[in-house]
C-alpha cells in the first residue's frame, strides 16, 4: 500500500502531467492540422497538374491531327505537280511537234508561187519532179 507522502506527491504530479499532456495533445492537434493543409495543398496542386497533363496531351493530339492533313496536303502537292509537269512535258512536246509541222508546212507552200492563172510550182519544185 501506498504511504500519504506517495498519494499527495501524485496529487501534485496529476494536475503537471496533466496540463503537459494537454499541451502536447494541442500541438499534436496544430501538427495534424498543419499536415492537413499541406496534403490539401498537394491534392489541389496535383489536381491541377493532372488537368494541365490532359490539356497538353489534348493539345499534343489535336498538332498531331493537324500534322496529318499538312502531311497530306503536301502529298496533295507534290502529286499535282507531278501531274502538272506531265502535262506540261505534254504540252512542250506539242508544240515541238507543231512547230515542225510549220516548217514543213512552209517548205511547201514556198514551192508554190502564184500567178494570174492559178498556182504552179516553183522552177526548182518542176526541175525535181522532172527528173
Amino acid at each position: 500500500m501506498r504511504s500519504g507522502a506517495q498519494v499527495e506527491a501524485y496529487i501534485y504530479v496529476v494536475p503537471e502531467d496533466t496540463a503537459e499532456a494537454i499541451t502536447a495533445v494541442g500541438e499534436i492537434t496544430e501538427i495534424v492540422h498543419d499536415v492537413h493543409n499541406m496534403s490539401t495543398s498537394i491534392a489541389s496542386a496535383v489536381e491541377e497538374q493532372s488537368a494541365t497533363t490532359g490539356e497538353i496531351g489534348h493539345r499534343v493530339a489535336e498538332a498531331a491531327k493537324g500534322s496529318t492533313v499538312i502531311a497530306e496536303s503536301i502529298a496533295s502537292v507534290a502529286s499535282t505537280a507531278q501531274a502538272t509537269l506531265s502535262g506540261a512535258q505534254s504540252t512542250a512536246n506539242a508544240a515541238h511537234e507543231l512547230a515542225r509541222m510549220a516548217s514543213e508546212l512552209r517548205q511547201l507552200v514556198g514551192a508554190f508561187h502564184y500567178t494570174n492563172g492559178g498556182p504552179e510550182a516553183s522552177t526548182s519544185e518542176t526541175e525535181r519532179t522532172h527528173h
